[in-house]
């Protein structure tokens, strides 16, 4: 099936449509009406193939609804990359609302789109990357949805929760209210409290690499002489932007003690290369205690892992040695709070 309903063309507006038209359209020039209406997907089972999500749509005055997935594919692409745009065009002349793929270029660039209030206009809803004759490699979501905020008393002031509500809950006269957004919760919506501002979200103990023993019976680790991952955090997606403060501390030492040898932690995020959060210097060449605690960072919704990295610096012309570490008095700890 493709566009089953439109609203607002000529001669399809009575008390109901009207009544949906003021609830959703106007606030912008197109969006889609939740977070799961007309999302983009790969169709695994045909060629090139995206599938357009069923849910309601509109733009420039024009209300819709697809009633089921719309099956769409894109032209071959013989090498190289290319981005198209996959759209819901809307024909007033024709009073027709479909869906279509535009062909683009090879940087992810939204194409060139028709934007006539009254004629035609196209709505983006996804980039699909075609990267050969048979397949989708990716796909960038470009599909906007307006969040419309209500003031009241108490939640029991909202029986009708809408996609992308917002409320701001409490005493009229009090300047700070709890915020409630919809979600959807066992396939229906309702209204869930959205922590303030720099609510803790909990703590993560990280883990610690199983390095190899250095004898049968010593309770010490090495690692090898061009350093070494020491202990991984992983911190998990809570749908929104987090600002992490994490803690390392372990037992460091040489396998060169008198020599030039040193070692020194550092704490990536993303991969033993990725943004560095900080380092600690080694306070002597012996065995010492590092404890690495670097400024709070803030990291965009998604998974994200932590990195401690011990890396070595030679100061007396010979080889890196080995590095030790030591079971005893370590620690790899994060505070994760909403940002």
């Amino acid at each position: 099936m493709t566009i089953s309903r439109s609203i607002a063309y000529d001669g399809s507006v009575g008390e109901s449509e009207h009544a949906a038209l003021m609830q959703t359209v106007g606030s912008q020039n197109y969006g889609v009406c939740g977070a799961s209406d007309w999302s983009v997907t790969i169709d695994g089972g045909s060629t090139r193939g995206v599938r357009i999500g069923a849910g309601w749509g509109y733009g420039f005055g024009i209300l819709d609804y697809n009633d089921s997935d719309v099956l769409l594919a894109a032209d071959a692409q013989s090498t190289g990359s290319r981005f198209d745009t996959v759209v819901a065009t809307r024909d007033a002349a024709n009073n027709r609302t479909s869906f279509a793929i535009l062909k683009g270029g090879s940087s992810a660039t939204v194409a060139s789109l028709r934007r006539q209030a009254g004629g035609v206009s196209d709505q983006p809803l996804a980039l699909i990357e075609v990267t050969n004759a048979t397949r989708i490699n990716s796909i960038i979501n470009l599909r906007t949805y307006t969040e419309k905020v209500t003031t009241c008393e108490s939640v029991q002031a909202l029986p009708f929760p809408w996609p992308g509500s917002v409320a701001h809950v409490g005493p009229i006269s009090s300047v700070v209210r709890d915020e409630y957004r919809v979600r959807m919760a066992n396939g229906s919506l309702s209204w869930a409290k959205v922590d303030p501002l720099g609510a803790n979200l909990g703590g993560i103990t990280g883990t610690f690499a199983g390095l190899s023993p250095e004898n049968s019976t010593s309770v010490r680790r090495v690692w090898g002489i061009n350093g070494e991952t020491l202990a991984t955090l992983s911190i998990p997606d809570f749908g929104r932007p987090v600002e992490v403060e994490a803690r390392f501390t372990a037992e460091i030492g040489s396998s060169r003690p008198a020599g030039g040898l040193r070692w020194d932690t550092y704490m990536h995020v993303d991969g033993p290369n990725g943004v560095q959060m900080g380092f600690v210097v080694a306070p002597s060449l012996d065995m010492s205690f590092h404890d690495l605690r670097p400024l709070p960072i803030r990291l965009n919704a998604g998974p994200h892992t932590l990195y401690v990295i011990a890396r070595g610096q030679v100061f007396d012309g010979g080889n890196y040695g080995y590095g030790i570490t030591t079971p005893f008095n370590r620690t790899f700890q994060a505070v994760v709070k909403a940002a």
